[in-house]
């Protein structure tokens, strides 16, 4: 039997800790809610809001297999809701039945999501129904998880063109429906396509899409976000003036209509030769010119005024890579300059960035950072830009997280997501090796740049599984909604947890002594006490298992692993290893995804 004691709190700020009778076997928790614990693995989640304060969730499962019990990847949903619990069937709906095809060997994978606003979503996926190549299907599901449209061939085609299509992105129309940018395979290089598909599930342009962009060489990596009139902006890493192995990628970038025509046209000068006047404009330079290093892995948030800022890493000014941005307006003109500006040319190497709107024209941008250099840890930074471009914080960034714990040597924060706080500021999760277990954590920032959670951040989760494999979304009230690729066990699972604001870890407690399965847990003796409590339990089986006190604010305060003591009746102490102040607290008994409640009361 292991123990854990928590001296301080897990986050700071009030938890939000609703006490009431009944059963509810899945609610917010300190350590995540299991969306998917299926025995398959599950495999990069993307979460949506549910529009009523909850989310949905949606991952690439191995549960189903083939005739011959080859493990498939299929695609799978959950919704949560604002209390955290599932409402559709246990570990998730599967998205696109296909039992007319149950011998067939094709995966599903790499989900993309969008909400509907009504409570159930679109999602996408890459799809090997044409092996070895990929092809873009997707489906709609409603508020109760179920399929609105019918299933043809496992899901609906948006693409089946000759050779892969990838990388799926989500934009709503306007008008109910969807727009689908992806990444599109000529058999040697790659373009950008696009599709417009109805609530119905109806394809609005030619079949298998129309371009986005046909340039030169290979375009990537699409990024997208609607305009406001029915059509979508859209980004991507472009590697057009790349010439006999010779060169470096660019950022471009396109507006296209609710028809799919596109809206930004190069006009040339006298004399000028453009042969890709419609393949998009370059988010930094002029037409035809490259800079003399490379641009790459863009992201693009809406301005608010009618236009996106853009953010990508970039390589011009030296050998390492730089963070900078640009505003680009309705029509696709720059706004800050042939050359945009400097986020961050802080020493060696900033990577990956992302941004989210400021409510004020401008943009919260966060990334991770190697400044200290090589042999040091890498960390994450953040800054804001107004809506002229001028940075508002810190030069080269406020530093979010370099925290490491002594002694273990590592302390990595990386891959940072982020969402607008909806006042001014941002809510940013990365994921943290400050310890010997991998975390996620957060951090908000108001309008001033200043961190309003802990210093260094708040842990969400103690077993993500994977540095990047975390999606988020605002919750309405300053908060946000995580899902993440967790690591717990020895599959990979789906958990989600809710940051509130104020840097709680949502936590919503059932009274609850019994489950179905022969779990029980008895009330706390002696109730109340001053200190130390014996508590009664039964496992049914010898499974993980844990034993934890928790204070009315939602903290763990002690952790005992009892899985090991085997299944029958079990006795043991709470309280010994903490200091425990006058006040109401709960244990807490988990295995096998239950988890069941008892009240404790410390007395002076």
């Amino acid at each position: 039997m292991k123990i854990r004691v928590f001296a301080t709190p897990l986050s700071l700020g009030a938890l939000a800790v609703l006490v009431a009778c009944g059963v509810a076997h899945a609610q917010w928790s300190p350590c995540g809610v299991a969306t998917c614990t299926n025995p398959a693995n599950q495999y990069l989640p993307v979460a949506a809001t549910d529009n009523a304060g909850g989310t949905i969730v949606a991952w690439a499962d191995q549960r189903t297999k083939t005739a011959t019990g080859t493990p498939r990847w299929m695609i799978y949903a959950q919704r949560l809701d604002n209390a955290g619990i599932p409402l559709w069937t246990g570990d998730g709906v599967q998205v696109a039945p296909d039992s007319a095809l149950a011998d067939s060997t094709f995966d599903q994978e790499s989900p993309a999501i969008l909400a509907d606003g009504s409570g159930g979503a679109y999602i996408a996926w890459a799809d090997k129904h044409d092996s070895p190549f990929t092809d873009i299907f997707m489906q709609h599901i409603d508020s109760n998880g179920t399929p609105g449209w019918a299933v043809l061939d496992g899901g609906r085609g948006v693409s089946r063109a000759p050779y892969s299509q990838l990388n799926p992105v989500l934009v709503p129309d306007g008008a109910g429906g969807v727009i689908v940018v992806w990444q599109h395979s000529t058999g040697s290089d790659f373009d950008i396509y696009a599709q417009r598909v109805n609530p119905a599930g109806v394809p609005q342009w030619a079949a298998n899409g129309l371009p986005v962009c046909t340039a030169a060489n290979s375009q990537t990596r699409p990024r997208a976000v609607p305009d406001g009139s029915n059509g979508a902006f859209v980004v991507w890493q472009d590697e057009r003036y790349i010439l006999a192995g010779s060169g470096f990628t660019d950022v471009i970038a396109q507006r296209i209509d609710g028809a799919g025509v596109r809206q930004w046209k190069i006009v040339p000068s006298p004399g000028q030769i453009l042969p890709d006047s419609l393949n998009g404009f370059p988010v930094f330079g002029v037409a035809g010119f490259e800079f003399t290093r490379e641009q790459r892995v863009p992201e693009l948030a809406l301005d608010g005024t009618g236009g996106v800022v853009v953010t990508c890493e970039d390589a011009r000014a030296n050998l390492s890579y730089d963070i900078t941005a640009q505003r680009l307006n309705g029509a696709g003109a720059m706004q800050w300059g042939s050359s945009g500006v400097v986020v961050s040319n802080a020493t060696n190497d900033q990577r990956y960035p992302v941004l989210c709107s400021d409510g004020g024209g401008g943009a919260i941008i966060t990334w991770h950072d190697y400044r200290r250099g090589p042999n040091f840890d890498v960390d994450v930074f953040a800054q804001r830009l107004n809506s002229l471009g001028a940075p508002q914080w810190t030069a080269n960034g406020v530093l979010l997280s370099n925290q490491t714990i002594p002694p273990i040597p590592s302390g990595n924060q990386l891959y940072p997501g982020i969402v607008s706080d909806g006042a001014g500021g941002a809510d940013i999760i990365w994921y943290d090796e400050r310890g010997a277990t991998p975390n996620l954590y957060a951090q908000r920032v108001n309008s001033a740049g200043a961190a309003q959670f802990a210093a260094n951040g708040v842990q969400i989760c103690g077993t993500p599984y994977g540095p990047y494999a975390h999606s988020m979304i605002p919750d309405g009230a300053g908060g946000a909604i995580v899902a993440w690729q967790d690591g717990r066990t020895t599959n990979t699972d789906v958990y989600a947890a809710h940051v509130s604001g104020s840097g709680g870890l949502s936590i919503v407690l059932a009274v609850e002594n019994s489950a179905p399965n022969g779990l029980r847990l008895g009330a706390p003796s002696p109730n109340p006490t001053r200190r130390v409590m014996s508590v009664s339990f039964v496992l049914p089986s010898s499974g993980p298992a844990a034993l934890e006190l928790l204070d009315v604010a939602g903290r763990l305060i002690e952790h005992h692993e009892v899985g090991g003591l085997g299944a029958g009746s079990h006795v043991l102490a709470l309280g010994r290893a903490a200091a425990l102040h006058a006040g109401l607290y709960f244990v807490r008994l988990r295995q096998d995804g239950r988890n069941l409640i008892a009240k404790a009361t410390v007395i002076p």
